[in-house]
């Protein structure tokens, strides 16, 4: 339990650092300040964790390794987005949705799924999130809303010790997890597709994923209330 709070405490903290980077990126139009904030916190957390992440339970696995580069792919994709084409911004984003698949093969085969692993998971999809919605804005593909999809995981994040247990796990849905890689195909779409109906397509994938974090912060109100 005790590294469980260790791993929480850390993602609320890279959390409100990813909102403070966002609303500084708004006042300076300086996109590379997001994947620059995230390296550093990412970096914080395998420096100064190293007894967490080389104990036995929690030691990385090619799964975690395969991760980890999803996120510095990410972050030198939204660095150098300003100089390469959509099509080329989409098709790295491409590249980087999929090794989701190809962690998730590792840890299957491995037979080494851990706590650390799932939550490197969870913030880099959440990342990916955050990271295509700041470049969808600053391109100008659709308005400045997406920036709240973008920002709702880490905003869950913040709220969800006011109302979860500090002993229990994060609640995992599958039905957030298929909502997720919807609006990831939708975001990638977005860099390929240049009709305005696909902004109203992108409408009704981002209601679903309000309605998302809405059924999962009614799941933990429901389970705390009659835990009490």
């Amino acid at each position: 339990m005790e590294h469980l709070r260790e791993i929480e405490l850390w993602s609320r903290y890279h959390a409100l650092g990813l909102m403070l980077a966002l609303l500084t990126y708004l006042n300076t139009n300086q996109l590379w300040i997001l994947p620059v904030v995230s390296f550093v916190s990412f970096s914080y957390l395998l420096l100064t964790k190293r007894r967490l992440l080389l104990s036995e339970e929690y030691k990385i696995s090619r799964a975690n390794m395969v991760t980890l580069g999803r996120h510095d792919l990410l972050m030198i994709l939204v660095i150098i987005s300003t100089q390469i084409h959509h099509f080329y911004i989409g098709i790295i984003a491409s590249v980087i949705a999929l090794m989701d698949l190809l962690d998730g093969y590792y840890a299957r085969k491995d037979q080494n799924s851990s706590l650390l692993g799932e939550y490197l998971d969870k913030e880099v999809d959440a990342l990916f999130i955050l990271m295509m919605s700041a470049m969808i804005y600053h391109f100008k593909l659709l308005p400045s809303w997406i920036l709240v999809v973008g920002m709702l995981r880490f905003a869950y994040v913040l709220i969800l010790p006011l109302i979860k247990s500090p002993n229990k796990k994060e609640y995992k849905s599958r039905y957030g997890r298929v909502i997720a890689v919807i609006l990831m195909v939708g975001m990638i779409g977005c860099f390929f597709i240049k009709y305005d109906f696909y902004q109203f397509i992108m409408i009704g994938v981002c209601i679903l994923v309000v309605s998302s974090f809405i059924r999962a912060l009614f799941y933990w109100l429901k389970n705390t209330a009659s835990s009490s």
